[in-house]
């Protein structure tokens, strides 16, 4: 074996292993700072007087659905859209459009597609991923139940 093809196949054993070591997808991060509701990832949320309300379906008002895609290449290392997402006004125009008082059972999800697995070999082409944010606006029934 002569040594320019030991040096072919040493590169070749290297781009395969970093190819398999690498992590592709995006990276992204999320926040809702400015919101002046309060969010739940649950059906119950925290009053102003710090006690606990649980909605039922019949507070629900509404059920939105918000999507966002961020792309990146180079595995993660180079980001082609910003990958700071603040949803504040997202979700202070959901809540606003129905006179919502909170949002309840809220689901953040992170969705690959057939493009990713493809563009997970070749790091030279643009990754993407979809974050899928949903949830309940639902109006707080803050008066006490008569007994």
């Amino acid at each position: 074996m002569t040594i320019s093809r030991m040096i072919l196949n040493v590169i070749c054993v290297a781009g395969i292993a970093v190819m398999s070591t690498s992590c592709a997808g995006v990276k992204c991060s999320m926040k809702a700072e400015s919101i002046d509701q309060p969010i739940s990832f649950t059906p119950c949320v925290y009053g102003a007087t710090g006690n606990v309300i649980c909605v039922t379906e019949q507070d629900t008002l509404k059920h939105f659905r918000i999507k966002k895609r961020f792309w990146a290449m180079l595995w993660r290392n180079v980001n082609l859209t910003q990958n700071a997402w603040d949803i504040s006004e997202d979700l202070t125009r959901e809540i606003s459009a129905v006179n919502g008082d909170a949002v309840v059972n809220m689901t953040v999800l992170s969705r690959g597609d057939w493009w990713w697995y493809l563009s997970s070999l070749l790091p030279i082409l643009p990754n993407s991923h979809t974050i899928v944010v949903e949830g309940d606006v639902v109006r707080l029934n803050l008066e006490p139940k008569a007994q």
